[in-house]
C-alpha cells in the first residue's frame, strides 16, 4: 500500500464516500501526528488521517505543506519547502512562497492562508482563475468570501458557482431585488412582455399578496406559527427545489412552478439590459442558497434568505441551520445550530446565535440597542416556558454588542466559519 519515494510522502487516499480525492498538481496542508518504527508516519490532512512512510527528516507534532503527485492508483506528499529544514513553517510563510512561486498578486495571500488554514486541497490553475474573478471588480471581501465558501464547501470552482456565491451576500435584500423586478416588469405594456414575462410578473404579484397576508397575522401569540407557515410557502414559491426535482425526473406542472424556473425561463429571452441583468441577479442569488444547502455527509446545512414584511418595511429574513442526521437519514432537532440574521425597523441589524445540543439551547444575540439586555431578561421566563413545552431546556441567553464590521460582514464570516460548529461528537 505504501511505497519508498525519496524525498516524499506517499500513500494510496482512501477511496471511501467521506475523502475528498486528490488531484494532481494540487497543494495541501497537514499535520504529522506520529512517527512509528522504520519511518512510518500518520499524517492527518483535514479530517483524514493518513499512514505514510517518511524519507525527509520531519518531526511529530508539526504542520508541513506537500504537493500532490498521482502515478496511477497512487498517490505522492512530496514535501514543498526544503527537505532540510526540519522545523515547520508558518501558514504566512508557505502563503507567500506560494504568491512569489506562482507570480499572483500581494491579495492572494489572504486565500491561500484561508485554504492551508482549513487545510483545503487546491491547484495552481485554479487560484489563478480565482486572482481574476478576485481582481475584477471593486468589492474585493465580498469576492474573497466567495471563494472561501466555493473551496470550504468543495463546490465547483467555476465561474457561475463564483457569482452565485457572490450573489448571495448582495448587500440589497432579496426583497427589494424582488419588488424592483416586479416594478420592472408591470411598467412594460402587456402586450409587449412574452408569455414568460407575463407568468414571472403574475408570481411576483402572487409572492408579495403572501407577504401581505402573513403580515396581517403577526400578532406577538401567534408570531412563530406565522413564521413557520411562510418559510414553508416562501421555499416553495422560490423554487429552490427546482433542481432536485428535475434531478428526480418529476415533470408535473406543481413541481415544475416556483419563481426560479420561471426565472430561467425569462432569461432565455431578449429583453433590455437592466431587465437582463435583474434576472441574472435574481437568478444566482437562488443558486447561491441551494449551493451552500447541500449535503455534506453526516452534516445537512441550510441557508436560506426569505422576504419579510415588517409594518410597512421590507426586509429578509436570513437562516444558516446546521444539524446533524441520524442512523435512519432524518435531521435531528436535538443537535443543531441556527444563525439568524435580519433588519427589524426598531432594532435595525440583528444576529442571533442558537446552539442546541441534547435539547439544551444557548442563544446569543448580537446588537447594540440600548436596554435591549433588559428587554430580553424579561422576556425570559415566557421563552423558557414555551420551550419547555416543547421539550426542550433554555440555558443561557447573552447579548452583546457587535464588532466593528458591518452586520451582513459579520453573518457571512460566521457562515463561513461554522460549517464545524457544531459538537457532532457527542
Amino acid at each position: 500500500m505504501i511505497q519508498r519515494v525519496s524525498g516524499s510522502t506517499e500513500q494510496r487516499w482512501p477511496t471511501s464516500a467521506s475523502s475528498v480525492p486528490l488531484q494532481n498538481g494540487q497543494v495541501v496542508y497537514g499535520k504529522v501526528e506520529k512517527i512509528g518504527a522504520n519511518g512510518m508516519a500518520f499524517v492527518r490532512i483535514g479530517g483524514e488521517m493518513i499512514e505514510a512512510e517518511l524519507q525527509t527528516p520531519l518531526q511529530a507534532g508539526q504542520f508541513y505543506s506537500f504537493q500532490v503527485t498521482k502515478e496511477e492508483e497512487t498517490i505522492l506528499l512530496k514535501r514543498l519547502d526544503a527537505p532540510s529544514e526540519r522545523s515547520e513553517a508558518t501558514i504566512e510563510q508557505i502563503a507567500e512562497q506560494l504568491v512569489k512561486k506562482w507570480r499572483l498578486s500581494r491579495e492572494m495571500q489572504s486565500l491561500l492562508r484561508f485554504l492551508l488554514q482549513k487545510q483545503v486541497p487546491f491547484a495552481k490553475a485554479d487560484i489563478v482563475q480565482a486572482e481574476k474573478w478576485l481582481l475584477a471588480t471593486p468589492e474585493r471581501d465580498i469576492n474573497l468570501r466567495a471563494l472561501e465558501m466555493m473551496y470550504a464547501n468543495r463546490l465547483p470552482v467555476t465561474e457561475s458557482v463564483f457569482f452565485a456565491l457572490k450573489a448571495v451576500q448582495h448587500p440589497e435584500s432579496l426583497a427589494t431585488q424582488l419588488s424592483d423586478l416586479q416594478r420592472a416588469l408591470a411598467s412594460i405594456p402587456k402586450q409587449q412582455l412574452s408569455e414568460a414575462q407575463q407568468t414571472l410578473l403574475g408570481e411576483l404579484e402572487r409572492m408579495n399578496r403572501l407577504l401581505v397576508d402573513d403580515q396581517q397575522e403577526q400578532r406577538l401569540d401567534q408570531l412563530p406559527k406565522t413564521f413557520a407557515k411562510h418559510m414553508k410557502a416562501l421555499i416553495k414559491a422560490l423554487g429552490l427545489e427546482y433542481e432536485a426535482n428535475v434531478a428526480k425526473d418529476v415533470q408535473t406542472a406543481r413541481a415544475m412552478e416556483g419563481l426560479k424556473p420561471l426565472l430561467l425561463r425569462a432569461q432565455q429571452e431578449r429583453s433590455d439590459e437592466t431587465l437582463t441583468k435583474q434576472v441574472d441577479t435574481l437568478i444566482h442569488r437562488l443558486t447561491g442558497q441551494q449551493l451552500l444547502s447541500h449535503e455534506q455527509g453526516p452534516i445537512q446545512p441550510l441557508f436560506i434568505q426569505l422576504p419579510f414584511l415588517f409594518g410597512n418595511e421590507r426586509t429578509d429574513v436570513t437562516i444558516h441551520w446546521q444539524t446533524r442526521k441520524k442512523q435512519n437519514g432524518e435531521i435531528d432537532p436535538h443537535y443543531c445550530r441556527l444563525l439568524f440574521y435580519l433588519q427589524l425597523p426598531a432594532l435595525k441589524e440583528i444576529t442571533v446565535d442558537v446552539r442546541i445540543q441534547n435539547s439544551i439551547i444557548h442563544v446569543s444575540l448580537f446588537n447594540d440597542t440600548p436596554q435591549l439586555e433588559t428587554i430580553v431578561s424579561l422576556m425570559q421566563p415566557m421563552l423558557k416556558e414555551r420551550l419547555s413545552a416543547c421539550g426542550y431546556t433554555l440555558s443561557t441567553v447573552k447579548v452583546a454588542t457587535p464588532p466593528e464590521q458591518k452586520q451582513s460582514d459579520v453573518l457571512f464570516l460566521r457562515v463561513l466559519n461554522n460549517y464545524s460548529g457544531v459538537d457532532y461528537r457527542i
